[in-house]
């Protein structure tokens, strides 16, 4: 970026080296944005994200970038008319700041100079079509490719569904991952939504390593979960214990007696498969 000079004794100063500064400035911003978009047109920096909805249009506030320069633009709401109709920005410039100068002339010393969001049939001379570009999307794809994805051996998801009247049997929720291999339990959510409440006679549902009730427990869906009266979310989160080689992880009610009621329970599993 090219810098003006301050140098020490004196240094005159006129009014194009505010000019110099300014250019300079203008020029590093569409250097940047010129490399990241591949272009020098118009593009949104920031903002500007288009609502549509009950007979509303609304386009909020952002930073538009053109001719190598940052604008504000003001928030809007119109009425919609339909896709007959466009939307567009409009170069909008003021002045402020009165000065009274050495040889006793005033003049505005501010300049203010911005875009507005218009609407309407077509689109008048001087505006530009609203632009597609979006500068803080472009370099947020940018950098997500750059990071990477956590592996898929690491932590894995499963989501399985089981009847009610299922439930007195053994039933898996994670299959057993192969030989050698323990699955550590991350947590384990469910979702009941019963069509008439199960009764489940004081039974909680045991998870557990292997197909026998009588393994090492992995946590419990408690009676006051399974007998929800209406749609129900629960997380358990398994606490301290031993793990099982080449073990699944299964489910089943505790004195493993069918329930009576109808419901269906979606179980959804995080876990890590740890190679021994």
């Amino acid at each position: 970026m090219d810098r003006l000079l301050a140098i020490a004794g004196g240094q005159p100063l006129r009014s194009n080296d505010w000019d110099f500064i300014q250019d300079a400035t203008a020029e590093t911003i569409a250097a940047l944005v010129g490399g990241l978009m591949g272009t020098t047109g118009a593009c949104i920096v920031k903002g500007l994200v288009i609502t549509v909805g009950d007979g509303e249009i609304a386009v909020s506030e952002g930073v538009l970038f053109k001719d190598a320069e940052l604008f504000y633009v003001p928030s809007v709401l119109f009425e919609d008319h339909g896709e007959t109709w466009s939307l567009y920005l409009t170069p909008s410039t003021t002045t402020g700041e009165t000065r009274t100068f050495k040889d006793s002339s005033t003049h505005n010393v501010y300049q203010y100079r911005r875009y507005a969001v218009g609407y309407a049939a077509s689109i008048p001379g001087g505006s530009i079509p609203f632009p597609g570009s979006n500068l803080l999307g472009l370099i947020t794809q940018h950098v997500l490719g750059y990071v990477p994805a956590i592996p898929t051996q690491y932590v894995k998801y499963r989501t399985v569904s089981y009847a009610s009247s299922a439930l007195d049997q053994v039933v898996t929720l994670i299959p057993a991952a192969g030989v050698g291999k323990v699955i550590k339990v991350i947590s384990i959510a469910a979702k009941i939504n019963p069509v008439t409440p199960l009764n489940v006679a004081d039974q909680n549902l045991n998870l557990f390593y292997g197909t026998d009730n009588t393994e090492i427990g992995v946590g419990i869906f408690p009676t006051s979960f399974l007998e929800a009266t209406g749609e129900y979310v629960y997380d358990m989160l398994p606490s301290s214990l031993a793990m099982y080689k080449n073990q699944p992880v299964s489910a089943q009610l505790s004195a493993e007696d069918a329930p009576t009621g109808i419901a269906n329970i979606q179980f959804y599993c995080f876990y890590v498969v740890i190679s021994m």
